[in-house]
C-alpha cells in the first residue's frame, strides 16, 4: 500500500482497482470492458488462472486488457496482411517473434499449436516478451493504442 492507503504490486506500480481484491474462483470467467470499443468482453476463466499464475499481480489487469483489446482467446490465430500470424489469447506474432527464443528461455519447446491452445503457455510466451521489452507492454501495438495511459 502506498502512502495514499493505494494497493500497489510487486514492481511498485500502482494495481487497477478493479482488479484488487479481486475473487475469482479457479475456473472462473471475468468480464472486462474492451478498451477498443467498450464492448464488455468476457476473459475465460483458464486463461484468467494463466495470467495470475504467470504475472505479477500489478499486471494483472493490464494482461487481461491486452486479450480484450487483441480479441484473443484460445484457438484464436489471426493473419495479417504481410502474412505473418498472430497467436492465441495474446496474440503473439510468430513472424516478429520467435518462438525457438522462448523455447530456450522457458526450457520446454513452444509451438504454434501450444501457443493457440495452451493459455499457460500463452502467458508465460507474454510474459517473457514484456521482459524482453524491459518490462513494459510495448510490444502490443494495442497497449500504446487503446490502453497505455487510460
Amino acid at each position: 500500500v502506498d502512502a495514499n492507503g493505494n494497493p500497489i504490486g510487486r514492481s511498485g506500480s500502482p494495481i487497477d482497482p478493479l482488479i484488487v481484491g479481486m475473487t475469482v474462483p479457479t475456473g472462473g470467467e471475468i468480464v472486462i470492458s474492451n478498451p477498443r470499443n467498450g464492448v464488455m468482453t468476457p476473459i475465460p476463466g483458464s486463461i484468467v488462472d494463466a495470467i495470475k499464475t504467470v504475472f505479477p499481480a500489478s499486471e494483472w489487469s493490464t494482461a487481461m486488457k491486452i486479450i480484450a483489446a487483441e480479441s484473443g482467446g484460445i484457438g484464436v490465430v489471426g493473419t495479417n496482411s504481410d502474412g505473418s500470424r498472430d497467436v492465441g489469447p495474446f496474440q503473439i506474432n510468430t513472424y516478429h517473434n520467435n518462438l525457438n527464443v522462448f523455447s530456450k528461455a522457458l526450457g520446454y519447446t513452444v509451438t504454434e499449436a501450444n501457443l493457440r491452445d495452451n493459455p499457460l503457455v500463452a502467458a508465460q510466451v507474454a510474459y517473457e516478451l514484456y521482459k524482453s521489452s524491459g518490462n513494459n507492454w510495448g510490444a502490443w501495438t494495442t497497449y500504446g493504442a487503446f490502453i497505455k495511459g487510460r
